[in-house]
């Protein structure tokens, strides 16, 4: 999102999946009913001066379809991907576009080597969806009941934050008496990182990362 440039004049993205097409039904790889790994998604054209962009998937119809809920819940945020992230589809191969390839692992930093040879790499980060946040809040719930930590006070990042859960995607997995929910993925440009902003990963939620671009004081 770049104030500076007129609405007319930011072009038009192109977001894609290799996995499947715009409206139909997420295959169920994807979902909690398959593997529930996250799906090869892609993109060219992106405004001039993009640094980085950030990734989410919501599901719209959260609760019900017939009641969908003011906010959507977020089943999935990367971010500070970086705009030379090679897109991999499915069998592993290479397409024309940028992008990211499917089964990311649930860690924060997710680093693809881009040249072997060379040693290159890039690096992405993941945030917290719906199901990190209650995961954060049961593990700081148990260290202010003495269950870990010194005197109750908010524990830092630890390595057992990728085991537990706090990172990553999580499929679709409606209740099986709902009619089908709606997913949706965006993509936002930035000309900066969430990075630079937010310093704890379990702070990179959906309400932070929004409020940073579409709040004062944002990256654009």
């Amino acid at each position: 999102k770049r104030p500076d440039v007129p609405e007319e004049d930011r072009g038009t993205i192109q977001f894609l999946s290799l996995a499947f097409d715009y409206g139909d039904p997420i295959p169920a790889k994807y979902t909690a009913d398959g593997m529930d790994v996250s799906p090869p998604l892609s993109w060219h054209d992106l405004p001039d001066g993009t640094e980085s962009v950030v990734i989410l998937m919501e599901d719209v119809d959260y609760p019900h379809p017939d009641v969908p809920a003011t906010h959507p819940r977020c089943h999935w945020i990367a971010y500070d991907v970086p705009v030379s992230f090679s897109g991999a589809g499915e069998h592993n191969h290479w397409v024309p576009h940028r992008g990211v390839p499917e089964g990311l692992p649930a860690h924060h930093t997710v680093m693809e080597l881009e040249d072997p040879d060379l040693g290159t790499a890039e690096t992405l980060r993941q945030g917290v969806s719906y199901w990190g946040e209650k995961n954060v809040a049961k593990k700081r719930a148990s260290i202010s009941d003495g269950g870990g930590g010194d005197g109750g006070e908010e524990e830092e990042e630890d390595d057992d934050d990728d085991r537990d859960n706090i990172y990553g995607y999580h499929g679709p997995d409606p209740p099986l008496s709902h009619p089908p929910h709606r997913y949706y993925f965006r993509l936002l440009a930035l000309d900066s990182t969430i990075g630079e902003y937010v310093e704890n990963p379990r702070d990179a939620t959906i309400d932070t990362i929004l409020d940073l671009v579409e709040g004062d004081g944002s990256p654009a």
